[in-house]
C-alpha cells in the first residue's frame, strides 16, 4: 500500500509566537482545563493533561476524531514525540517512522509546555494529522546601564519562544475507527493529569484493531533521552 506523508515546515521565531499557541488567550475556557495543571515548583516530572477542543467546528463529528494533550516537560531539549502506523506490536514500541522535533531544531533546554493535537478524518480518503505546539518562557526586553550610566533596552534572542510542526498522512486506510471491529484504545488519562518520569519511552496513544493475528492502526509515544 502506498503511503504519502506531508511534513509542514516548522517555524521557530518570535514573530510566530502568537500563531503557534494552540489556543489564543480569549478562547481558553479556564486555567484548570487548559493551563495551570502543574505546580510552578514541580519541575522534575513530566506532566500530561488532556483537554477538550474549544472550537465547535473541530469537535468529533461523524467520521472525524480529535485528541489533545498539554505536556509540561522539565527539559525540552531531551524530549521528542515519535509515531508509527499500520502494523503495531502488541508488546514494546515499534520502530519510529519519524519524530516530530528535528534534532537540527531542538526545543530549548528549559521547562516548557508542549501541546499535541491528533486529528483522524475518515471522510472520502482517510487522513491522520499530528500537530505539535511548543510554548516556552520568553525573556522579555529589559533595561541595563552602559558604563556611562545610560540606560539601554536589551532585546534577547527569542527564536526558541515557540515551535510548530505538523504531519499529514494521506491514504490512512489502516485507521481503526471506522472498522467493524471495535478498536483497542490505549492513551494517557485525558481527564486527570498524569505524572511520568522524564526518561525512556511512554505511550501517549495507541489505537489498533486485531487483523489476521496482528495489530493494525497507529501509535504515538513520548521519548526522553
Amino acid at each position: 500500500m502506498k503511503r504519502f506523508v506531508f511534513i509542514l515546515p516548522l517555524a521557530i521565531c518570535f514573530n510566530w509566537t502568537a500563531n503557534a499557541q494552540e489556543l489564543p488567550h480569549n478562547m481558553r475556557r479556564s486555567p484548570q482545563e487548559v493551563l495551570g495543571t502543574i505546580s510552578p515548583d514541580e519541575t522534575d516530572m513530566c506532566v500530561v493533561q488532556g483537554f477538550a477542543d474549544p472550537y465547535l467546528s473541530m469537535k468529533d463529528v461523524g467520521q472525524r476524531k480529535e485528541f489533545r494533550w498539554r505536556i509540561r516537560v522539565p527539559n525540552g531539549s531531551t524530549f521528542n514525540i515519535a509515531w508509527a502506523t499500520q502494523k503495531i506490536p502488541a508488546e514494546g514500541f515499534p520502530k519510529a517512522e519519524d519524530r516530530m522535533i528535528s534534532p537540527k531544531s531542538p526545543l530549548p533546554s528549559a521547562m516548557g509546555d508542549v501541546v499535541i493535537v491528533v486529528r483522524a478524518d475518515g471522510r472520502k480518503e482517510p487522513t491522520l494529522e499530528i500537530s505539535v505546539f511548543g510554548e516556552f518562557p520568553q525573556n522579555l526586553p529589559h533595561a541595563v546601564q552602559d558604563p556611562n550610566g545610560k540606560e539601554i533596552r536589551v532585546f534577547p534572542d527569542l527564536k526558541n519562544a515557540s515551535y510548530y510542526n505538523a504531519i499529514l498522512i494521506n491514504n490512512a486506510t489502516w485507521l481503526p475507527y471506522w472498522k467493524e471491529t471495535k478498536p483497542k484504545l490505549e492513551n494517557l488519562d485525558r481527564r486527570e493529569p498524569v505524572r511520568i518520569e522524564p526518561s525512556g519511552n511512554h505511550w501517549l496513544m495507541k489505537h489498533v484493531i486485531e487483523k489476521e493475528g496482528e495489530q493494525e492502526g497507529f501509535g504515538i509515544w513520548l521519548e526522553f533521552k
